[in-house]
């Protein structure tokens, strides 16, 4: 997961000021949200200081939802980079 979250953000950081800029302007909060679904394994849930840094830097609050057991089975199907699609 942070691998992914890693991507995600990467393609953020070149647009930071335009977010906060849009931020302000629309008096929203801003969000980073991550589904974990799990089977039958415990799942680590961490994020690196790059990440947490951008999203303090932005404002965003970092949130994780978890799918456990049968509810794991919800999961949608998986992009080609082993994402789920857009």
């Amino acid at each position: 997961m942070d691998e992914q979250v890693e991507r995600l953000i990467a393609q953020l950081k070149p647009k930071t000021a335009e977010i906060v800029a849009v931020r302000d302007e629309l008096r929203v909060e801003l969000r980073i949200y991550c589904a974990v679904y799990v089977a039958d394994e415990t799942p680590t849930v961490s994020f690196n200081r790059n990440v947490v840094a951008w999203a303090g830097q932005v404002g965003a609050s970092i949130g994780v939802d978890l799918y456990i057991g049968e509810e794991a089975s919800l999961r949608p199907p998986m992009g080609i980079s082993g994402s789920a699609p857009n």
